[in-house]
């Protein structure tokens, strides 16, 4: 199974801009127009360093900085937009955190509270393997964060997702708390790791 980002320069009706915005690539980058599809994630990057100190690279105007975080964003998020991607590449870590939380309410955890810190980019898979679909860029210092909780009197057990403070219905379920149970089926269960992560990453031709 191959992802890759859609490849906006051989399509018939790319999206509004890319055909300048690569012009402008091209002159401030030297990148090969006929090349592959350049990750504008990568290009985005360099910008964001240029206006951490106050300017931009040159032959970069404002508007062109405006336009590449646009499209970087539909070329990045729509790499997980109706795929299994982000099962796979969120999965290793959703699992990890899965195993935090159990020894938790197992109460075999060390502690009651774990830390992980991650990329922009680890975010994002993150969030749409939660089932969340989201359509801006995560700022600086953005957060994920799982709640356990407990009834004192059932000691049923459920699972919240916060995203920046905000809760997230996560897959399949229509209230933002769900049972350990169907965190477990509907979350746990789909992600990819181990045997199955190794064979989707072998499978398929490789790419050109």
């Amino acid at each position: 199974m191959i992802f890759s980002n859609p490849c906006f320069l051989h399509q018939a009706d790319p999206p509004i801009g890319y055909p300048e915005l690569l012009g402008t690539l091209v002159e401030a980058f030297g990148i090969d127009p006929e090349g592959n599809q350049p990750k504008l994630l990568n290009f985005g990057e360099i910008v964001g360093c240029f206006r951490a100190h106050g300017r931009l690279p040159i032959h970069i105007l404002p508007r062109d900085a405006g336009k590449l975080n646009e499209l970087r964003d539909l070329q990045f998020f729509n790499r997980y937009k109706g795929t299994d991607l982000a099962f796979f590449t969120g999965g290793r870590l959703l699992i990890e955190i899965a195993t935090c939380l159990r020894g938790a309410a197992e109460t075999t955890a060390p502690g009651k509270i774990a830390f992980f810190s991650a990329h922009d980019t680890t975010v994002i898979p993150i969030l749409y393997a939660l089932g969340a679909d989201i359509d801006a860029w995560p700022g600086y210092a953005s957060s994920v964060v799982f709640e356990l909780f407990e009834d004192v009197e059932t000691k049923e057990q459920h699972v919240r997702a916060l995203y920046n403070g905000r809760a997230v219905k996560l897959t399949g379920q229509s209230d933002a708390m769900t049972s350990w149970a169907a965190f477990e089926a509907d979350v746990v269960g789909r992600m990819q790791t181990g045997w199955g992560w190794f064979k989707a990453c072998q499978a398929g031709e490789p790419r050109q």
